[in-house]
């Protein structure tokens, strides 16, 4: 996914879907919801993981968690990442698996493609792709600055969709590479942020 569009396509997918009706709150995907969810299921089925998951979940408690709720929604694709968009010479000629869509956080969809570019090479999480569509979303203004502050927190609180994904198949190899990008966001989240626009 290294061509230019993938901001574009957020932009556009805000801008045609701002107007429709968000219904009430109990339709909006929680996140924090989910994670407490999951947190409860690894005490008890996978007690081998639990600490350090617990770790990461107290990390996120510190201030992440009280201003999710907080933050502004709209119309998401819900499982934006690199393997769902077909690009053609021009850019991006559809996108597709959309079975995850509805009305989430913000930066539920930037997150998500920032967290899947990195794990599958952690060198570009500052590479030009990420920068530049960093920079593209943060230039369009559709995602408000207070959001932007916890965009490494809330790529972390992300990966947990994917964690109980690896949990679900018993994927070992998968769940001990997801376990050591957690502590990769965490452990260099400062060099992270300073180097994104």
């Amino acid at each position: 996914m290294a061509r230019a569009g993938a901001g574009r396509f957020l932009i556009e997918l805000k801008r045609k879907t701002q107007n429709l009706p968000c219904g009430d709150a109990h339709g909006v995907f929680s996140l924090k919801d989910y994670i407490y969810k999951l947190i409860r299921a690894v005490n008890f089925y996978n007690k081998d993981i639990s600490v350090w998951v617990n770790n990461v979940v107290f990390f996120l408690g510190k201030d992440f968690m009280s201003v999710y709720d907080k933050m502004p929604v709209f119309f998401s694709h819900g499982d934006y990442h690199p393997l769902n968009v077909i690009w053609s010479d021009e850019g991006i000629k559809c996108v597709i698996d959309w079975e995850f869509s509805g009305y989430k956080s913000e930066l539920y969809d930037a997150a998500n493609l920032i967290g899947c570019v990195g794990v599958e090479d952690q060198r570009s999480l500052t590479a030009d792709l990420v920068v530049s569509f960093i920079a593209e979303m943060k230039k369009s203004g559709i995602i408000s600055k207070e959001s932007w502050k916890y965009l490494t927190k809330f790529i972390t609180a992300l990966r947990f969709a994917w964690l109980a994904e690896w949990l679900r198949r018993n994927d070992t190899e998968m769940i001990s590479l997801e376990i050591d990008y957690l502590r990769l966001l965490i452990d260099n989240r400062t060099a992270l942020e300073k180097s994104w626009p």
